[in-house]
């Protein structure tokens, strides 16, 4: 099982973005994702407290697990989570976000394979205007997605 824990930080001052779409996500959670076993629990819009994590004062926090990396990319590709991401993407409402993966497994390829979806996630979104590093994000500058830049110019350009 890998269990994930994100928090997310937004524009000061402004409305926390993609209500709708999280919502249209959350309701579709139960029957697309949970009901065939691709995510094991989920909990969004988590508030966040404490003191700085990161460097950063977070907004608020989404909690889930999946069974395995094949789960985490289903879940990572959904169209509905990709439609979150792209609404926060809208006037740049996201402005950082921080996934933190935990795991009991002791599978030696696991560190892999989430380094390869991460920067798959990130090529990803940032075809859709979302230009976060994932990889870089979680794991640290040395796991930076090749090619995000031009691949985020590329999308804005269109």
């Amino acid at each position: 099982m890998i269990v994930i824990l994100t928090v997310f930080k937004y524009v000061e001052g402004a409305p926390v973005p993609a209500q709708a779409e999280s919502e249209a996500m959350e309701a579709a959670l139960q029957e697309e994702m949970i009901d065939t076993g691709t995510i094991l629990f989920f909990h969004s819009r988590l508030k966040f407290f404490g003191t700085e994590v990161a460097g950063t004062k977070w907004d608020d926090a989404a909690l889930y697990a999946v069974p395995d990396m094949a789960a985490m990319r289903r879940w990572s590709m959904w169209d509905k989570h990709r439609a979150v991401d792209e609404a926060m993407a809208e006037g740049n409402a996201l402005v950082k976000v921080l996934p933190l993966q935990f795991t009991d497994s002791d599978d030696p390829n696991l560190m892999n394979e989430l380094v390869e979806l991460l920067q798959d996630m990130s090529r990803d979104r940032a075809q859709r205007g979302l230009p976060l590093d994932f990889a870089a994000a979680r794991l640290g500058p040395e796991y930076a997605t090749p090619g995000l830049a031009e691949i985020a110019a590329a999308a804005a350009a269109q």
